[in-house]
């Protein structure tokens, strides 16, 4: 195998290849301006790592699989296409007003709570754009109003009068009977040939998405079309590059559904948030195989923490309805909820209640953390963890990126131990600094008027100095930081308690209590934070993955070719007003056979043969009419018999009583499928976990700490002594009780006070907390 796939996050490219069964990771910081420099940088490191020539190598790769950031950064610059929309005469206001609670969509609780002060997002189709068609399709398919050719060729002209680049057209019941829209589709490319205007790009709204709800459906459809241009010129530009380099397979995109497909058979849509997607992915893939049965996914990048949940059976865990920036959407889509509590995360004081708030505003990898050295001044959680000793200044990101730690700490203080009132204490005059040499700081000291730090701007920690013996700092006890190694730790514990707060809401609602699971800390900062993330919120296991730092990046690599069709339709496969179970299968077996079919159509399309089409059959299911519905791998492709219908009833009220409890399953009240899905999809060589089954390592061996630095923890502010292991010289098997620092090559592994850590086979990691 020899394979490379990468996730392209909001600070860095993570760079993961295969290269004859040899695995590497590898790191560069994103590059914003153009994605494909850090994609190359982020190759480049993996390809030295690997021995491989990097002008020889893309040649003989099986494949590249890229998760891309493209239609995210689109939608937050604004940077589409100005998009004309065709909807039902009478339906123009549908979009723009959105729905009730429309101006919180995508935001912060607090910001929804905060109703006097709500507005809702500026619209990516203004109203001048919005055009009536005359026709009317009910709700059972029947054509009441047949399509008025001419007046829609009037809006058409209207529209492109008004400077329209793109087209949705989005027609009321169109997902019953998409005739008019394809009506439509003809017209548009009859009245303007490619040849007069060049291409304008036109999306049906039943293909991008076979839910009902108008309004969401709308929103993809604009979504995908807003996003077309960007990611059309972006990727192919990508590929050719890739062809100028000798690479002349197919480029495969990660798709937010959990699989990948060639670039040709992607929508702009299936792009958004593919990278952590692609994690999530990696983690079933764990669990399955290394027989761990309740996973919390925390991904902690530089810049967003994901949270997803993995757990055992057939539970697949989708976002019926997704909030993609700030519009409701109905499109497949891996549940994923995102925090900004990445380690790019500014820091601030929160003037009205004089605390310390973290995110969701990040500084990104441009300029970055104050101690980046690109011209950040703003603190972030990265700053705070070097104040900390977490992070060696001269060995982060594999020696890449030196980090500057007195730009650190003056951040925090400007930014933080000031602002709330207090400035942290400086040595009298000409002072001699304590621990000179370590570089492990206590509390910030600023040196004298004109005097010149040692290697000032080379990433090179200037020492700090500890106050007087008995110096006296303003507001003490009162809870504030008395110190800037304090507003570090008050960081700290903010960021890791937003994280808590995120994971045990995720978890709850959905059933579960955090105690049950396992927490799989991966990121770049995943590991870091794993055991402060764990102690907020009560959780005793922590796994840390192979490749912990590029874990996302693996997980696209592992990924199947999939494409999903599903269709919204309500079948009754109890009927509690009749007491009776579903006899009749003729519809619903006629739809999946349809659904099969589109789906065998799209992987012949990229050339794979037929017998390697598989497909799995999903059904969103809810009892009678409650609100709480879930996705049920159905384990068949057809009903035949009653014994089908209840096999599928029991796969739900199973689930159903995993997640709310014994008895909670209601029957009786009736069961419903509401949707029909079938992931059609292709198996490919994946990398093995199933060497990490617990109990397979035995125990090694005491670690020897490679050196020792001072860090703090919430018990001990005032700093201890730890013992710091350089990870590549650990053997399986070996453990490690906290607090202890674990250094790799492209991230850190922080063990906390009453922490123990294990290594294990391929690079894992268990920590457990003690009793």
């Amino acid at each position: 195998m020899k394979r490379v796939s990468v996730d392209i996050g909001g600070t860095f490219t993570d760079c993961f290849l295969v290269w004859n069964e040899r695995k590497f990771g590898g790191k560069a910081l994103t590059t914003h301006h153009n994605l494909a420099v850090g994609f190359q940088e982020a190759l480049g490191n993996a390809f030295v790592q690997a021995g491989v020539p990097a002008d020889m190598s893309l040649a003989d790769l099986d494949s590249i699989r890229y998760a891309t950031t493209l239609g995210t950064n689109a939608l937050i610059e604004r940077g589409g296409p100005r998009v004309g929309l065709l909807v039902t005469a009478g339906f123009e206001a549908t979009v723009p007003l959105s729905r009730g609670r429309g101006y919180g969509d995508g935001m912060s609780d607090s910001v929804q709570r905060d109703l006097p002060n709500a507005t809702r997002p500026q619209p990516l189709v203004p109203m001048a754009l919005i055009a009536g068609v005359r026709e009317r399709v009910d709700g059972f398919g029947a054509i009441v109003i047949p399509l008025d050719v001419d007046d829609l060729r009037a809006q058409l002209r209207l529209l492109v009068d008004q400077g329209a680049q793109a087209f949705v057209v989005a027609l009321t019941n169109s997902v019953v009977n998409a005739e008019h829209e394809r009506l439509v589709e003809e017209i548009i490319l009859d009245e303007y040939p490619s040849h007069m205007l060049g291409a304008l790009p036109v999306t049906l709204s039943h293909r991008v998405s076979g839910r009902k709800s108008e309004y969401a459906r709308t929103n993809s459809a604009i979504i995908n079309a807003y996003l077309h241009a960007v990611m059309y010129h972006g990727l192919a530009a990508m590929e050719q590059r890739l062809r100028d380099a000798s690479y002349t397979r197919p480029m495969m995109l990660v798709h937010n559904s959990g699989g990948m497909a060639q670039l040709n058979s992607t929508s702009a849509l299936q792009t958004i948030h593919s990278g952590p997607v692609a994690g999530i992915s990696a983690a079933e893939q764990l669990a399955a195989e290394s027989g761990i049965d309740k996973l919390v996914c925390a991904d902690m990048g530089g810049t967003s923490f994901d949270i997803s949940l993995v757990v055992g059976g057939d539970v697949k865990f989708y976002d019926f309805n997704p909030v993609i920036d700030r519009w409701l959407c109905t499109t497949p889509m891996i549940h994923l909820l995102s925090l900004g509590a990445g380690g790019g995360s500014i820091a601030r004081v929160d003037a009205i209640f004089h605390t310390i708030e973290v995110g969701p505003e990040s500084a990104g990898s441009e300029p970055g953390p104050a101690c980046f050295n690109q011209g950040g001044t703003r603190p972030t959680v990265t700053d705070s963890d070097l104040v900390l000793g977490y992070l060696d200044p001269l060995n982060y990101a594999a020696g890449t990126i030196a980090l500057n730690l007195r730009r650190a700490r003056r951040a925090i203080e400007d930014e933080i131990v000031e602002r709330l009132g207090m400035s942290a204490a400086r040595p009298p005059e000409g002072a001699h600094t304590a621990a000179e040499g370590e570089g492990i700081p206590v509390v910030a000291a600023r040196p004298p008027e004109g005097a010149h730090t040692a290697a000032e701007g080379e990433g090179i920690p200037v020492v700090a100095a500890r106050p007087p013996e008995g110096a006296h700092t303003v507001a003490e006890g009162a809870g504030i930081p008395l110190s800037v190694t304090d507003a570090a730790l008050a960081i700290k514990a903010k960021v890791d308690a937003n994280m808590a707060i995120g994971i045990g809401r995720e978890l709850r609602a959905k059933g579960y209590e955090p105690a049950d699971f396992t927490l799989l800390a991966y990121g770049g900062n995943g590991p870091l934070h794993a055991c402060g993330i764990a102690d907020a919120i009560g959780m005793k296991r922590i796994f840390v993955p192979p490749f912990s730092a590029v874990f996302s990046a693996l997980g696209a690599g592992n990924l199947d070719q999939i494409h999903i069709h599903e269709h919204s339709k309500i079948f009754w496969l109890y009927d509690p007003t009749y007491k009776e179970v579903m006899s009749d299968f003729d519809e619903l077996n006629a739809l999946i056979e349809s659904l099969e079919t589109g789906g065998r159509e799209d992987m012949l399309r990229q050339g794979l043969p037929a017998e390697r089409v598989q497909h799995r059959l999903e059904l969103d299911m809810r009892y009678g009419n409650q609100l709480a519905q879930t996705s049920v791998v159905a384990g068949l492709s057809r009903f035949t018999s009653a014994r089908d219908v209840l096999s599928v009833i029991g796969r739900f009220a199973q689930d159903y009583q995993r997640r709310f409890g014994p008895g909670s399953a209601q029957p009786q009240a009736g069961v419903v499928i509401t949707a029909v899905r079938v992931v059609s999809f292709a198996d490919s060589e994946r990398i093995d976990f199933s060497a990490l089954r617990a109990g397979s390592v035995a125990c090694a061996g005491p670690a020897q700490p490679a050196a020792h630095r001072r860090c703090h923890f919430g018990a001990a502010p005032e700093g201890v002594e730890t013992p710091v292991f350089t990870f590549e010289s650990l053997v399986p098997g070996q453990r490690i009780a906290g607090p202890a620092v674990v250094v790799s090559r492209v991230t850190t592994i922080l063990i906390e006070p009453q922490w123990h850590f294990v290594l294990c086979q391929e690079g894992a990691a268990w920590m457990t907390r003690a009793h």
